[in-house]
């Protein structure tokens, strides 16, 4: 998955599972809330210029 914003936030909420994140913001925070693993078979790339960037486990 990948997803990216110019003026904003991103926020996802992903499946429990471990993934091979990707994610930046060039003006906010980058939150990541899921388990991580970078050799992980489940990729996902987030970017934000302006806003932050947050991903987590859906509920």
């Amino acid at each position: 998955m990948e997803t990216s914003s110019d003026n904003g936030a991103v926020k996802i909420e992903l499946p429990r599972a471990t993934y091979r994140v990707d994610a930046s913001a060039d003006n906010g925070d980058v939150h990541v809330k899921v388990p991580t693993d970078d050799s992980g078979k489940h990729v996902v790339k987030a970017r934000s210029s302006n806003g932050e960037v947050t991903l987590r486990t859906a509920n």
